[in-house]
């Protein structure tokens, strides 16, 4: 998902209402940390493994970098 399709989905709630992620082992966390990442897409992950992983400068081709943000608790 791009921002601005984020944008667009967070338009349809209250501004006022509460934004939260997965906590480590259960629960709710409220995010805390805004970081961005440079990532790369991976076609052969597990199914139990995120689709996107670290970007490897001396690994990966910088054609596939990707720039993203992540929305963290801590």
């Amino acid at each position: 998902m791009k921002i601005k399709e984020l944008i667009e989905q967070l338009k349809k709630y209250d501004p006022e209402m509460l934004v939260v992620v997965n906590g480590y082992e259960g629960g709710w966390d409220d995010i805390n940390i805004i970081k961005e990442k440079i990532l790369i897409e991976e076609e052969n992950n597990p199914w139990y493994e995120g689709k996107y992983s670290y970007f490897e400068e001396k690994e990966d081709n910088p054609d596939n970098a990707i720039n993203a943000i992540s929305l963290c608790a801590e």
